[in-house]
């Protein structure tokens, strides 16, 4: 059923395209073309040559980043140890806050640029020390949140990284003995 979905709207023959014959033959500046015009390749690390250049999109693309590495790392373990706390972790921050982020950014002309992160999806040398390492990114994802909030949507779900914070601070806890 998704293969059929896909083809149709790859071949432009979607029902969405109210009968357009070849919707890819529009010109892009058609407001029945079906894409839009954003930047190609766009970057949120300082000083990438594709680096988005709009300090509001940059910030909120940084924050796209930081749940979307949060995701690779939270599916990771989740995967590796049976875990399911840490894939329902990870479906919040894909249903939510990537979701809601990634429909948002074109509206500054850029989509969600879900730059690479050079650690590898499994950062820490123990399963502790890897949930302290997506932790830490959780806070860096609440304080740019709380920084934002008037430039994010209304559905942005604003207590995410802190709500998934509080549910790996008790898997930390439960897996060293100790508190974070």
């Amino acid at each position: 059923m998704l293969i059929r979905l896909f083809r149709r709207v790859f071949m432009g023959a979607h029902e969405g395209f109210d009968g357009q014959a070849d919707v890819w033959a529009l010109k892009p500046a058609d407001s029945a073309y079906p894409a839009l015009a954003l930047a190609v390749n766009p970057s949120a690390y300082v000083g990438h040559p594709n680096q988005i250049q709009d300090p509001v999109a940059l910030g909120i693309a940084w924050l796209g980043n930081l749940h979307y590495w949060t995701i690779l790392f939270l599916f990771d373990l989740g995967f590796r140890t049976g875990s399911s706390t840490y894939t329902d972790i990870a479906k919040q921050h894909m249903l939510g806050p990537v979701w809601i982020l990634a429909r948002h950014l074109p509206e500054y002309g850029v989509g969600l640029p879900f730059d690479p992160l050079c650690s590898g999806y499994a950062p820490g040398a123990s399963r502790v020390a890897t949930l302290r390492i997506i932790a830490r990114m959780l806070r860096e994802a609440d304080e740019l949140t709380q920084k934002l909030t008037a430039h994010l949507p209304s559905e942005y779900p604003l207590d995410t990284a802190r709500e998934s914070l509080l549910r790996l601070k008790a898997e930390i806890t439960r897996e060293s003995g100790r508190d974070v």
